[in-house]
């Protein structure tokens, strides 16, 4: 085992009542204590539970105190777990079963789309209502949607073309 050895790990911690162990050391800027180069979360579950932490788990704080180092407030996850059972973005829009309009987030019903930081998804009742309301826009002004000009620069041409052949007849 890697573990940067402590003499006595209870002096560099303080007991909180909510049973928090929190570390004293440095604690960067993100709340994560450190010891030796490596999180000291990491170390007192390694040494408190003579194991490393399985490779590619990341631990998370289930008091989601990040500079508490208690073992029994540590559980091995996945990445994707971890991130799921913060408080983040991420792990907000996960937990949303609907859109912003009431309509269920389901397979038939959820687009999943790229986005630049990952996959969003989006609502193809929302989508095809927006669709169907430019598409009013654009006939009410005499206007085509873009997709639509090849289509009508076609017609165009075919009813000028039948107009000269009409005219020349």
């Amino acid at each position: 085992m890697t573990t940067p050895e402590l003499e006595c790990p209870y002096d560099h911690v303080r007991l909180t009542e909510a049973g928090c162990w929190e570390w004293l050391g440095y604690v960067d800027s993100n709340g994560y204590g450190h010891h030796r180069g490596k999180f000291a979360h990491r170390v007192y579950f390694e040494m408190f539970n003579d194991t490393e932490i399985p490779a590619g788990l990341h631990l998370d704080h289930l008091c989601r105190n990040r500079s508490c180092v208690n073992p029994e407030h540590l559980e091995p996850v996945s990445p994707k777990e971890n991130i799921l059972r913060g408080v983040g973005a991420g792990a907000q829009n996960a937990r949303k079963t609907h859109c912003i309009k009431g309509h269920e987030f389901t397979p038939e019903n959820t687009r999943i789309m790229k986005a630049p930081n990952g996959q969003t998804r989006q609502c193809r009742e929302c989508n095809r209502a927006t669709q169907r309301e430019n598409y009013a826009k654009y006939k009410a002004n005499g206007k085509f949607p873009p997709s639509k000009m090849p289509e009508v620069r076609k017609q165009q041409y075919l009813a000028q073309k039948s107009d000269r052949q009409a005219v020349s007849a």
